[in-house]
């Protein structure tokens, strides 16, 4: 059994006992006591960042409602994808796009980036490779077969497309209102223009 140590605002201290040791904090290492509350999109859709952060540098928000420092100021004033000005609105463009996802969580006929922006192609087959974590992913770029060895720890991402919308945080120079309160981003703006 591990026990930690802690010293609580206003002089207090705390003894925490367990199997498990307190995760670190994301932000400056020490041991975390809460938990980021940032709702996620995308396939991950209903579950929240739980990114482990300290009670110095969680941004305490409602109450029972905590933020790490990077989700806090995506709350407060979200910054231009495209550039540093301050974001007046976030794209609604709807279709597919690249989400991160656990390796395990890759589905067989994702289409699959191993890097954003770079399209490998269609998720052909899954093998599990147990003695190492290993996961191996096929898929076809145009008429080419490709393996890819992925490890899969739960750190591991990679992106595929998923349905949803895009929600890029954009200034009013990389933006078009399409509509009332409906606006594109600069890179899905041309594409809705090729369709009207």
């Amino acid at each position: 059994m591990h026990c930690s140590h802690f010293n609580l605002p206003g002089g207090g201290t705390a003894i925490i006992c367990g199997r498990d040791r307190l995760k670190a904090c994301a932000v400056c290492g020490l041991p975390s006591a809460k938990l980021c509350d940032f709702p996620l999109t995308g396939v991950k859709a209903g579950k929240t960042c739980d990114r482990p952060v300290c009670e110095k540098c969680a941004v305490h928000s409602e109450p029972d409602t905590d933020y790490c420092p990077t989700h806090a100021r995506m709350i407060e004033q979200p910054t231009c994808a495209f550039c540093s000005e301050a974001a007046e609105a976030r794209c609604g463009w709807k279709g597919s796009v690249p989400t991160p996802v656990r390796a395990d969580e890759v589905l067989h006929g994702d289409v699959l980036w191993m890097f954003p922006g770079r399209l490998c192609g269609k998720v052909t087959a899954i093998e599990p490779r147990g003695e190492h974590g290993l996961l191996r992913l096929t898929y076809w770029l145009a008429r080419i077969r490709r393996e890819s060895w992925i490890h899969r720890h739960i750190t591991a991402e990679v992106y595929v497309d998923r349905p949803g919308a895009c929600k890029t945080p954009c200034c009013a120079a990389h933006s078009r209102e399409v509509r009332d309160g409906l606006h594109y981003c600069s890179e899905h703006w041309g594409a809705w223009e090729a369709v009207q």
